[in-house]
């Protein structure tokens, strides 16, 4: 059953990407070189050799996280328009401030608190080590965050339609669009971790070829998650 939706939702991302590939590969280059460049701004401004500085260069990536995710959600729109039939131009990368950027940050924020008090408990005992340097804090620390890995990833498949569900239905707030998408992945998990896993080989091959391949494989993957919320939205109507 699994095998069958990822090859149908495969086939449906292929067809869509015909004679779109440019489109979406400019996507992804563009908002590649938005992250490196504001990545080599905040690093070249930081002083990370004393506890302020380090602590300011966090909160600045964070802030710089954000910004780039509201080009990410502009990207969204792209593939969700191109599955739908429509037409998408370039421009159409600024879709998340032109909506409304501030929902879009109040997710990203309600979205890596849940995910990151998963590792509260190991970086305390982890700190504790530190500190005690007791072998048993370090044992537990790695088997707290081992357990905040699983926790963390979970919480994150389950707000994985997100960004959609805000280009959707952009009347709902947004923890009436993280419900909304946790009630779509109840029950779906298994065929969302068959189809990410599914990409794992083509990822490989991409690696192998100094990252070129991303310009076909990332418009792929990223169709074909597009495809996988057109299905869950279908089953899911409000």
């Amino acid at each position: 059953m699994k095998h069958s939706l990822s090859a149908s939702l495969k086939a449906n991302a292929r067809e869509n990407l015909l004679g779109r590939y440019g489109l979406c590969s400019l996507t992804f280059i563009l908002i590649q070189l938005i992250t490196l460049g504001l990545s080599f701004l905040v690093e070249t401004v930081s002083d990370t050799s004393n506890t302020t500085g380090l602590i300011l260069f966090i909160v600045i990536t964070l802030i710089m996280e954000m910004f780039v995710y509201i080009f990410v959600i502009g990207e969204a729109s792209i593939y969700l328009k191109l599955a739908c039939g429509m037409e998408a131009k370039i421009s159409d990368i600024l879709n998340g401030y032109k909506g409304h950027p501030d929902k879009i940050i109040q997710l990203v924020i309600l979205v890596f608190c849940k995910v990151i008090i998963w590792f509260v408990p190991g970086i305390i005992a982890t700190v504790g080590y530190l500190l005690k340097g007791d072998y048993l804090f370090l044992a537990l620390g790695g088997l707290l965050l081992i357990v905040g890995t699983i926790g963390g990833y979970n919480v994150a498949i389950d707000y994985s339609q997100t960004e959609f569900i805000l280009l959707d239905y952009p009347e709902l707030n947004a923890l009436q669009i993280m419900k909304r998408s946790k009630d779509m992945m109840r029950g779906n998990k298994g065929s969302y971790l068959y189809l990410v896993f599914s990409f794992i080989p083509m990822y490989i091959l991409t690696a192998l070829s100094f990252g070129i391949g991303m310009l076909y494989v990332y418009p792929y993957t990223r169709m074909t998650m597009t495809e996988y919320y057109l299905e869950l939205a279908d089953k899911n109507r409000i």
